[in-house]
């Protein structure tokens, strides 16, 4: 395959996977709200979920030609692009949908039907939560913040973008985050010593990221491998 027609099929498989995840968010918007408070007995919320699943509905005729029960998922694609306009009615619908959230906060949040009902339902101890494995141990979390670090160490070195390189430092800092909300936790609060642990790593992760992300862009500038100049249009 030439290089170009590559280039063309990377951007169609790539706008493809941009329709089916468009796709499968609005089908399930809403679809577990409206039945989960009509089982607990507000039967309101029901019937307003109804009115924006219809503007989705819409959505999807306009895209597949159905309103409910459409096919147009491909093994690795769509069976056809989203037509003209389509695009912006699907903003129109967000941009909407925004305005409404705060209804449906106004109309669940402080429902007595919904409070009665939840509040104080479903607590787990600590000990059911060790036994049932619904938390993570010690050393889990210490693997899992230890191979996030290890991940943007490595992306941040061999990464030639800057984009890439600033991502990359940003899972650093989560891993390190990671640490901070464990040792908090686990350590008395009291004396602080997971706060002071956590700072004191913090300190030293931003440290020798700022240092190497440094180093990094002082090596692909000398190589001229990366464009460091252009990096100061991500401020605009």
């Amino acid at each position: 395959m030439h290089q170009n027609d590559w280039k063309v099929f990377k951007c169609l498989k790539e706008r493809a996977s941009y329709i089916r995840v468009i796709m499968l968010e609005l089908t399930s918007l809403l679809l577990w709200l409206g039945p989960f408070m009509a089982d607990i007995g507000a039967q309101t919320p029901f019937f307003y979920i109804l009115r924006e699943r219809e503007l989705i509905y819409d959505l999807f005729e306009a895209a597949t030609g159905m309103r409910m029960m459409h096919n147009s998922f491909r093994i690795g694609g769509v069976a056809a692009d989203l037509p003209s306009g389509w695009i912006d009615k699907c903003f129109d619908f967000c941009d909407y949908f925004l305005t409404e959230v705060v209804e449906y906060q106004k109309l669940i949040t402080r429902n007595p039907i919904f409070l009665e009902r939840v509040e104080g339902v479903g607590l787990i101890g600590g000990e059911e939560t060790i036994i049932w494995g619904l938390s993570m141990m010690l050393e889990h979390v210490l693997f899992l913040s230890v191979y996030l670090f290890s991940i943007g160490i490595y992306g941040l070195i061999t990464s030639r973008s800057m984009v890439r390189a600033l991502m990359c430092l940003e899972l650093i800092l989560n891993s390190v985050n990671l640490n901070l909300v464990t040792f908090s936790d686990i350590f008395d609060s009291r004396q602080l010593k997971g706060e002071i642990f956590s700072i004191f790593f913090i300190a030293i992760a931003a440290a020798e990221a700022a240092i190497g992300l440094a180093i990094v862009s002082s090596i692909h500038r000398n190589r001229k491998s990366t464009r460091i100049n252009q990096s100061n249009l991500l401020n605009n």
